[in-house]
């Protein structure tokens, strides 16, 4: 069974939480305003410079039977911008029996094409993608996230040819 012993300290330990909640409502403590990396030291301190701003990784051309993928993650949010430290991925487009046909996208981690070149401000590439209808994939261990389409209503899937670039529109993330 728990037992406190030092009923002093966790009493004083409760007065000081009681006068700083007290403090914080009627304006004595003057509560920090967070700040977000787009606002500070980036060199893109609107979202929204970063639908305009230039590609900054090079395209190589693909060989004659596999295609690439090239685009670009844009976060709207402090929060989304987590998704930016996972591992990006192209899951293999794959669709339900029966008589309505549902495509979905299946990741595999470690068997399907992962990004091969990347930048901290989501720019990606794959190369030597096998030809097919892919869904881009962010994967985290705790969670994953797959792209939506510009309008964000369903999934965005694109189809790689042999010996093309594709270069996918960015990709929003709220």
């Amino acid at each position: 069974m728990f037992q406190i012993k030092n009923h002093s300290f966790y009493t004083l330990l409760l007065l000081v939480g009681l006068c700083l909640m007290i403090a914080a409502c009627t304006g004595g403590i003057s509560t920090p305003q967070p700040v977000s990396p787009l606002q500070s030291e980036s060199p893109l301190a609107n979202p929204a410079d970063e639908l305009s701003a230039p590609y900054t990784l090079e395209v190589p051309e693909p060989d004659g039977a596999t295609g690439v993928v090239h685009g670009r993650f844009v976060t709207k949010s402090l929060a989304a911008r987590v998704y930016l430290a996972g591992d990006i991925y192209l899951a293999p487009a794959v669709y339900s029996e029966g008589q309505v046909r549902e495509r979905f996208a299946s990741l595999t981690v470690g068997n399907d094409p992962k990004a091969d070149l990347r930048t901290e401000d989501g720019e990606f590439i794959f190369l030597n993608v096998k030809p097919g209808t892919y869904g881009i994939v962010i994967y985290t261990p705790l969670s994953s996230f797959i792209a939506p389409t510009a309008a964000g209503d369903d999934v965005l899937f694109i189809d790689v040819k042999a010996g093309e670039v594709l270069t996918v529109d960015d990709i929003i993330i709220y």
